[in-house]
């Protein structure tokens, strides 16, 4: 199994999303990934090298989740603490969950913007911030936020 075949498998990408990290065309990615032995066998040096490089840096789109996607509307407090249930606070999740807090309650949004930007949540020994960018991401807090997240 060649580089780009493993990378595939490990981080569950497609090969559209392999080619944008690698700045390659999809075309030059299925290619390269039907080569049966190492990468070093059909591009030269400096070729390889820049895609070993590309495929383990790390971008910021890299590091962060997609906790929630915004087609939830309202609901995105609620899907949020149900799928993160276990790092949270069981009141927390308790009162956002609630079909009635959801419906009726003045305060719900002001809560759930006071919850995230609140203290960070630990999900498996990483500190996350909790980020509403219309959709809702886990973003590690040692990693900077660029600027055009935002907009």
């Amino acid at each position: 199994m060649n580089e780009l075949k493993r990378y595939k498998l490990c981080n569950d990408l497609t090969q559209k999303e392999i080619a944008n990290k690698l700045g390659l065309t999809e075309s030059k990615v299925s290619r390269l990934m039907k080569v049966d032995t190492t990468l070093k066998d059909v591009l030269t040096y400096s070729e390889y090298q820049t895609i070993i490089e590309r495929l383990n840096d790390k971008s910021f789109y890299d590091c962060i989740e997609l906790a929630v996607n915004s087609a939830y509307g309202k609901y995105i407090p609620s899907i949020f603490c149900e799928r993160y249930a276990q790092y949270i606070d069981s009141e927390i999740a308790k009162y956002f969950t609630n079909e009635d807090n959801i419906e009726n309650d003045e305060y719900y949004i002001e809560e759930w913007v006071n919850f995230i930007d609140g203290e960070p949540i630990n999900i498996n020994g990483t500190e996350y911030h909790i980020i509403h960018n219309e959709d809702l991401w886990l973003i590690p807090i040692n990693i900077e936020i660029p600027e055009d997240f935002y907009i």
